[in-house]
């Protein structure tokens, strides 16, 4: 496979930097999401966002309506008010945080920024992100990411030097996609995407970036304490046990990420750039979870079809 590790002269991104901060053409599209749980949160967040250097054209939140039911919530409507946020959009069902990523059917024009509703931004953060992606233009931007390598099936986490590359971690609320980029073939496999990773997004997308062979630059290397959350938000996040894995580099939760790749079809990719991972032992467990989900809907439909046409009852099915 073409290697695609590559790492551009650090002069090239200053003078990218530079570039952003004079203003650029193209739109900016900040987006996010939040729950019941810590929608309280989302103004501090923001107020403090409001600080960087370089402004974005719109910041929308990204809301469930299962979770909401079209009724924005006093602190949200608080920050539409001070313009905080420019837009509202509503998601059916609760997607959890893949509900941002809805942002790429209407804002591929432009660059697609993420943020989560639990941090502190450093006021470099849209103009850094920017910056490495004009630098990078066939890779995807993080703000901080680690290089992830198999060893004897298990993940674990080297050190991160700099380049743009396969291996390197994602870390989905810091990330930047250029126009255009994003594999919208992974919003249309809701399916595959509810069984195996329904509330992780890093995980997911991370397989299809393998699937097309999208390396990963980050703006930094990832240190323990890189990030700086906002008071009392950490017990109430949506995530599963993947981000601690890309965090930490706890190797068994990582597994998220095995089963992603299955899903997306990206197993060539990575059994070519991890020779160590044990992917086949998933394939079996991944198709019959499969197999077993689709009979039961068919199952299902077929129950329906009778009640209707013999009794004129109608069984709403999920």
């Amino acid at each position: 496979m073409e290697n695609t590790d590559y790492i551009i002269d650090n002069s090239v991104i200053e003078a990218n930097i530079h570039k952003v901060r004079q203003g650029i053409d193209v739109p900016i599209y900040v987006n996010f999401t939040t729950w019941v749980k810590r929608d309280c949160y989302v103004k501090e967040m923001l107020t403090h966002f409001a600080k960087q250097t370089v402004s974005p054209s719109k910041i929308t939140c990204w809301l469930s309506i299962k979770e909401y039911n079209h009724t924005i919530p006093p602190s949200i409507q608080e920050c539409l008010d001070s313009k905080l946020i420019d837009e509202i959009r509503w998601v059916k069902g609760n997607t959890y945080c893949h509900k941002r990523w809805e942002a790429v059917k209407y804002y591929s024009d432009g660059y697609i920024i993420m943020i989560d509703d639990d941090l502190y931004y450093p006021t470099d953060y849209i103009e850094k992100l920017i910056a490495y992606s004009l630098s990078y233009p066939n890779a995807v931007t993080c703000y901080y990411t680690r290089k992830l390598d198999f060893i004897n099936g298990d993940c674990s986490v080297i050190p991160y030097t700099g380049d743009a590359s396969l291996k390197n971690s994602f870390l989905s609320g810091l990330s930047c996609f250029s126009p255009h980029s994003y594999p919208s073939r992974a919003l249309r496999h809701p399916l595959k995407r509810r069984i195996f990773c329904e509330k992780c997004d890093d995980a997911w997308i991370k397989a299809w970036l393998l699937r097309y062979k999208i390396p990963i630059v980050g703006c930094n290397a990832w240190r323990d304490d890189c990030l700086n959350p906002i008071e009392n938000t950490q017990d109430d996040g949506i995530y599963e046990t993947v981000n601690s894995a890309i965090i930490n580099g706890v190797g068994k939760e990582y597994y998220n990420l095995v089963d992603a790749i299955v899903c997306a079809g990206a197993t060539s990719v990575a059994e070519q750039i991890w020779p160590e991972i044990n992917i086949k032992r998933f394939h079996t467990t991944t198709g019959q979870v499969l197999k077993s989900f689709r009979i039961k809907r068919r199952i299902r439909k077929f129950i329906k079809r009778i009640l209707k046409s013999c009794f004129g009852f109608i069984w709403k099915a999920d």
